[in-house]
């Protein structure tokens, strides 16, 4: 007589035997090449990484306020008064145009009315600054000299000024 029964079948008929196996090897080699070296030194320090960005992003504010602040070099203002340079070249020859305006925040002081304007080329003009709300323009013509930048030197009330510009093509 056979009996099937489920309380008579062996539980472990069919298995091998259980048994615990570790091997350090193995396991290592299972997980994989990790180092912790990989990855360089900003991936390890996430603080030094933002830190970095910041003084970058202070660094292109500060480039761009550089560029785009810089005092005109082109006018220069005093005592109420702005001189102020052009320079065009036509062929051969470099039409400059000085303009002398009133500063409209600052009374203009007409103790010393005379300016004289010093020409690259050594030509010297002396006029009188305009009154309030008018302008004086001062121009002459000289023979081109290859530079792509000229200044003119202006002599008012004992001080030198030197506006310069970029010479304009026609």
């Amino acid at each position: 007589m056979k009996r099937n029964r489920r309380e008579d079948r062996d539980p472990t008929q069919g298995f091998s035997e259980h048994a615990y196996h570790y091997n350090r090897e193995e396991r290592l080699a299972m997980r994989g090449k990790h180092n912790k070296d990989e990855g360089g030194f900003f991936r390890r320090n996430k603080g030094l990484v933002i830190v970095l960005i910041d003084l970058v992003f202070l660094a292109i504010i500060a480039a761009v306020f550089f560029v785009v602040l810089r005092p005109d070099e082109t006018s220069v203002s005093r005592d109420g008064y702005t001189f102020s340079v052009r320079a065009v070249e036509f062929g051969d020859e470099l039409l400059i145009t000085v303009r002398v305006t009133t500063t409209p925040r600052d009374a203009p002081d007409a103790t010393d009315p005379v300016f004289r304007v010093v020409f690259p080329d050594g030509t010297t003009v002396t006029d009188v600054v305009p009154s309030e709300g008018a302008e004086t323009v001062v121009r002459r013509t000289i023979e081109s000299f290859g530079a792509s930048v000229v200044s003119v030197e202006i002599e008012f009330r004992g001080e030198r000024l030197t506006p310069a510009t970029d010479i304009l093509s026609e």
